[in-house]
């Protein structure tokens, strides 16, 4: 009877997997809280607020700290589903006044987070509700080698805003939705008994799409709708863990960084107001997105029986890998309309230093209490801050429950509360105006399944 209800509940976590990878890769996710990167990876991680490379344990290891997979038993699934809901999120300019982004559900709820201009007040986004999530799997070869890998929504940004007001006249959609969704593969080997190092290799896939205004079209002005930009790229990451003794855990990772390609796409440029319509490239690109390099070392202590503090420290080099953004175009669809277009776009981010706290508390033998709190500055600076990279929150509490069904089999689910978050500023190169606000929350729930052998 076990092994029919395994079987059966292994295809339809496959399934939901399946569905969830498709609605991941094809629908970006407007969801981060480290610049473009999620916090964490599976309930443990999430609910301990990031605070993940001492704790690293599960298949999902293999993109925090591959050294953890050494701490499996003989095999271990992990799948994560993360919707949320960013509702009260938005933006706000002279134009607008508040404006909500209408993709505020995703299944996370960004409740506070939109845009306002003086024009149109609080504008709230179109895509409201998402989802991301996480599935990993680890195989034991030996006593001393573990392979893992797992497939991950690494991170994204964006917003969708389809009825702006604009210095124009007219109304107009402003959207542009990013995302990254990577496969690790990975290895940790158990050098003694208490060291172990780890390496992976990631597959990064992104993609993305913008509009800027694409119905308007001035002496001055030109709408643009960029589609179909994606690409493959790689990056690496290495780990360790050394367990002195049993109740202290201590790591550390490197991740390289990661050249973000969206190549293949097609660039609309609204040429109407100089009689050439709308004029399609059909070769566009956009170049200078990366995921920056990551370095952190964690300390987890069993400090009495049943309670784990946890303690983690992030350096994230976003200043090296956002410096500015180009958008190139060639092959216009239209004689008399330019050869080819280059525009290029200040990023200037700053790097991150991220610390994470979290605690695991035993509640007797099959469940366990997760408390977390995560905190970093915003490396997105005011004077090149835009609706296309939303402002990210600085802080965030967490809480979860794991709760172990049988020897085999365990559930859990994290509540991530991201606190409001707003900054006004003066882009010179957006079609806001001064005054231009962005605002930022969250509210997720992540809900995980565990099966081990």
């Amino acid at each position: 009877m076990q092994r029919r209800f395994d079987c059966a509940a292994m295809r339809v976590l496959g399934g939901v997997a399946i569905q969830a990878a498709a609605l991941a890769i094809w629908n970006a996710p407007a969801h981060a809280s480290n610049n473009l990167n999620v916090i964490g990876f599976g309930v443990q991680s999430i609910g301990m607020g990031g605070a993940d490379i001492p704790m690293s344990q599960s298949s999902e290891a293999v993109n925090i700290n591959p050294a953890g997979l050494s701490q499996i038993g003989d095999r271990r699934f992990d799948y994560t589903l993360v919707p949320y809901y960013t509702g009260g999120g938005g933006h706000s300019d002279p134009l607008n006044g508040k404006s909500s982004p209408d993709n505020d559900f995703n299944p996370y709820y960004t409740g506070g987070g939109g845009h306002s201009d003086p024009l149109n007040g609080k504008s709230s986004p179109d895509n409201d509700f998402n989802a991301l999530f996480n599935v990993g799997y680890a195989h034991r070869l030996n006593p001393s080698l573990v392979l893992g890998a797992g497939l991950f929504v690494q991170g994204g940004s964006g917003y969708q805003y389809k009825n702006l007001r604009t210095v124009f006249g007219t109304r107009d959609e402003y959207s542009a939705i990013f995302g990254v969704t990577k496969l690790a593969l990975g290895a940790a080997y158990k050098v003694t008994d208490t060291f172990s190092v780890g390496a992976n290799l990631g597959i990064a896939y992104s993609q993305a799409r913008q509009k800027v205004f694409p119905d308007t079209s001035t002496a001055d002005f030109s709408g643009l709708r960029f589609d179909g930009g994606k690409g493959v790229s790689a990056n690496g990451r290495i780990g360790l863990l050394w367990l002195p003794t049993p109740d202290l855990r201590i790591g550390a990772s490197y991740m390289s960084p990661t050249t973000l390609k969206l190549d293949d796409a097609t660039l609309t440029v609204n040429q109407e107001a100089q009689g050439l319509g709308r004029v399609r490239y059909r070769d566009a690109e956009i170049k200078g997105f990366h995921l920056a390099r990551e370095a952190g070392v964690g300390i987890g202590w069993r400090f009495q029986p049943g309670w784990l503090l946890a303690v983690e420290f992030n350096w994230l080099d976003w200043s090296d890998a956002m410096k500015s953004a180009t958008l190139r175009a060639r092959d216009p669809n239209k004689p008399g309309a330019p050869a080819s277009l280059a525009i290029v776009s200040p990023l200037n981010h700053r790097d991150q230093y991220v610390w994470s706290i979290g605690m695991a508390i035993d509640l007797g033998e099959k469940a366990q209490l997760l408390v977390g709190w995560n905190h970093t500055r915003n490396a997105i600076p005011s004077e090149t801050l835009s609706p296309a990279f939303n402002l990210t929150t600085e802080n965030e509490a967490d809480l979860g429950l794991i709760y172990k069904i049988s020897p085999k089999w365990e559930v859990g689910a994290v509540i991530q509360y991201q606190f409001d978050h707003d900054i006004t500023y003066d882009n010179p190169d957006q079609p806001f105006g001064a005054g231009a606000k962005e605002h930022y929350s969250l509210i997720g729930i992540d809900i995980g399944i565990t099966r081990r052998w």
